[in-house]
């Protein structure tokens, strides 16, 4: 039987050790596999620096496409200052040809005016002061009979409105007389018709009252007429003293209402008597200017008298110089009309010019790079016609030389001949000529100035293209900046998680190593005391804490790989521009899920019925000497039960079950918790009766911005959260299912959850709508 024994538990050794083996080689191709993956994060790190290398080297290259620009910004500034002092010289030239031609009207409107001047002012002189005269009798009589009719129409109108308010008033005292003499009549009629009513008691009351307590029953008793007579006129006297009172009241209103209206009536008039003094001074005011403008006038008409006496002299005697003075202007005629011919072949050069100037600035739009050669043309054309232009100012000026001797002749005729009307208007004429050449003149510096200005709109409107290219490029730097600073902080956060990971994967070496000391150890120990059942017991208890810690190590090694795939997709979204980067995380995060198989797991069932048979009940033992302190385990008498981890926050009730959880999936870290011991070395029993949220080897601050950013988001941003909070917070399918079902009835118009009927009542998680 011993025999039997012992050879049973030389195949479970030798299985222990079979396991231990296969243990070792998934160690061994976790490495492997974190290995990979660590070199493809480096590998996409490197493609990141690249990356940014690259962006920086192209906002480098923007930054010199800004400088250049601004460069030529500031080459054109300088043409386009060029280009408006030439603007400002052809408008001080067109400037100078408008004074001269002001200068030339101005001449023109005085010869006009004086001899309108001294044709019609006597004339209208003596016209003007009969009318005057006229006209001030007029408006005296006027004045004087719109007075008295404004006067007697005021007082009929207040006579009619007294008229008015006192038959109002009469009428309307009538009226309240006779409405209440009929209401008497009828009170009396009803009296008189039915003495025994009681419409008057309260009326019969009162009389009685206010009778006199002297007199001795004055009223006589019983149903006589006697009786129902005084009983009436008791009524009328006490309806005829209420009337009087009313009628009081009525009169003392009446009194203050026509006091108010006679105060302000009385206003009125002061107002009016006021405003009567005033117009009167005004009229004597006006009458005194009429008078002093009416003697003016009248010295003024003496003095145009003598002068047209002394005008008729002159005429008689210079008839004879008419004729000589009528050839001299003719041929000053025929020489203006030789200088228009002159003028008019140079206007239509000059239109040419600005047609060829034109088609020469239609050219320069077509072409941008023969712009510079085009405006020299134009700058060479604008001094032609600067030149032309001062050749037609010098022709000008000969002209106003001419028409100032024409004028000084026409002066020296006003004052010896006023009467030299033809010569007069054939020099009108000719004036009127020598206008409409000034106007042709301004006509064509009114085409220049025009083409000036299409020439400065079009260049400014380059000007702001260029500006609004260099804000783009601006705008576009920025954008580049920030993402740049995004991406460095996304890269120092996937480098501090690769630090976590690989102090992790250290720390899992670390106890792979420390579970391989243990297993040799183990198996010196079960060759040195393969006869003891104690000792089987001892290993079968430690086979089942490696179990533990095995899956507890799985649990771990999923998390750091979700946690992993998340830094992964994070990165792939702040480096949306490396597409190259996002399909590789994306790839790995699958081969990640689809390599990842299930755990090991060893359980007391595989035990054999031997081992069950020599299983005691131990209440602790001690660890081995080759152990290392902090991770000494615990062996508790009581069977190890599995809980659930599917709870909404991930915790575990303590007062259900105290024994920690197989599938808890988290080691402890002396770090994040320290080990408890007892004084004679061991862990004690309430380290691992912690609550799982001391344990847990999550990164807070990566935690707490993904809740933050669950929290603060829209129901649309929050649903695609909704897979990372739950594996966070280690939530079941159900719980994910509600918070996703919640999301999406915000959203929709019509708030309807559907709540199943296991999560209703006292522990429902939805709470239903106020209804």
């Amino acid at each position: 039987m011993l025999l039997e024994k012992l050879r049973k538990a030389e195949e479970e050794l030798a299985s222990v050790n079979q396991l231990s083996n296969e243990v070792s080689r998934q160690n061994t191709e976790y490495r492997q596999r974190t290995a990979l993956e660590l070199e493809a994060l480096k590998s996409q790190l490197t493609k990141a620096e690249e990356t940014i290398r690259s962006l920086q080297e192209e906002s480098a290259h923007k930054v010199a496409e800004v400088e250049r620009l601004s460069r030529e910004l500031a080459q054109q500034s300088k043409e386009l200052q060029a280009k408006n002092e030439a603007l400002e010289n052809t408008k001080n030239i067109r400037l100078k040809l408008l004074t001269t031609q002001t200068t030339q009207e101005e001449t023109i409107r005085r010869i006009r005016a004086d001899k309108e001047a001294a044709e019609l002012k006597a004339n209208e002189l003596a016209k003007l002061v009969d009318q005057l005269g006229s006209n001030l009798r007029r408006q005296e009589s006027a004045t004087v009979e719109e007075a008295d009719k404004a006067a007697s129409a005021l007082a009929e109108a207040d006579k009619l409105r007294a008229r008015v308010a006192t038959v109002e008033a009469r009428a309307a005292d009538r009226e309240s007389d006779l409405k209440d003499r009929i209401r008497m009549l009828e009170e009396r009629l009803v009296l008189l018709t039915e003495p025994s009513s009681e419409l008057f008691a309260d009326q019969v009351a009162e009389a009685t009252k206010e009778l006199p307590e002297t007199a001795q029953s004055p009223l006589p008793e019983g149903t006589s007429p006697e009786a129902a007579r005084c009983i009436t006129l008791l009524v009328e006297r006490k309806l005829l003293e209420t009337r009087l009172h009313a009628t009081r009241k009525h009169l003392e209103d009446v009194k203050t209402t026509w006091n108010e209206k006679l105060t302000t009536l009385e206003s009125q008039i002061a107002h009016l008597n006021s405003k009567i003094a005033e117009d009167t001074s005004e009229y004597m005011a006006a009458t005194s200017e009429w008078e002093r403008t009416k003697t003016q006038l009248e010295s003024q008409l003496s003095e145009v008298r003598s002068q047209y006496a002394e005008a008729r002299a002159t005429i008689s005697r210079l008839e004879a110089a008419i004729s000589e003075r009528d050839r001299e202007t003719e041929e000053s005629v025929h020489d203006r009309d030789l200088e228009k011919s002159t003028l008019t072949a140079k206007i239509t050069a000059l239109e040419a010019k600005a047609e060829e100037g034109t088609q020469a600035y239609a050219l320069a739009l077509k072409v941008n790079n023969e712009q510079a050669s085009r405006i020299l043309a134009l700058e060479s054309q604008l001094t032609e016609r600067d030149r032309a232009g001062e050749r037609q100012s010098a022709e000008i000026q000969e002209a106003r030389a001419r028409s100032e001797s024409l004028d000084a002749q026409i002066v020296s005729m006003r004052s010896e001949l006023d009467g030299l009307r033809q010569t007069v208007t054939e020099k009108e004429t000719l004036a009127n000529r020598a206008a409409d050449n000034l106007d042709a003149a301004n006509k064509t510096i009114a085409d220049f100035r025009s083409q000036m200005a299409e020439l400065e709109a079009k260049c400014k409107t380059e000007v702001e293209g260029l500006n609004i290219e260099v804000a783009s490029l601006k705008a576009d730097i920025a954008k580049l900046s920030t993402e740049r600073e995004t991406t460095n902080q996304q890269l120092k956060e996937a480098q501090a998680a690769l630090a976590e990971a690989t102090t992790s994967l250290e720390q899992s070496r670390k106890l792979e190593e420390e579970l391989h000391l243990k297993i040799t150890e183990l198996e010196k120990q079960n060759e040195l005391h393969v006869q003891n059942s104690v000792e089987l017991q001892t290993l079968k208890e430690t086979i089942e804490s490696l179990n533990e810690i095995i899956n507890e190590r799985n649990k771990t090694i999923r998390l750091q790989k979700q946690k992993l795939t998340e830094f992964k997709r994070a990165l792939g979204q702040g480096l949306q521009g490396a597409k190259s980067m996002a399909s590789s995380s994306t790839t790995l995060a699958d081969e990640e899920s689809q390599s990842t198989g299930p755990p090991l797991h060893l359980s007391a069932s595989t035990s054999t019925p031997v081992q069950q048979q020599f299983v005691r009940p131990v209440t602790s033992v001690p660890p081995s000497a080759s152990r290392p302190p902090e991770h000494s385990t615990f062996v508790h008498s009581t069977p190890i039960t599995t809980t659930s981890s599917s709870s909404s926050l991930g915790l575990v009730d303590q007062s259900k079950d105290t024994t920690p959880s197989p599938n808890c999936g988290i080691l402890p870290v002396e770090s994040l918790c320290p080990l408890e011991k007892g004084t004679d070395g061991p862990v004690s029993p309430s380290y691992y009766h912690r609550p799982m949220a001391d344990f847990e080897l999550v990164n807070f601050d990566y935690l707490r911005h993904v809740i933050v950013k669950f929290l603060l988001s829209r129901e649309s941003e929050a649903l695609q959260l909704v897979r990372a909070v739950s594996a966070l917070l280690r939530l079941s399918k159900e719980d994910e299912f509600l918070i996703r079902q919640t999301l999406e009835a915000r959203r929709s118009w019509f708030t309807t959850p559907m709540v199943s009927p296991k999560r209703t009542g006292q522990f429902a998680k939805v709470i239903s709508p106020p209804h």
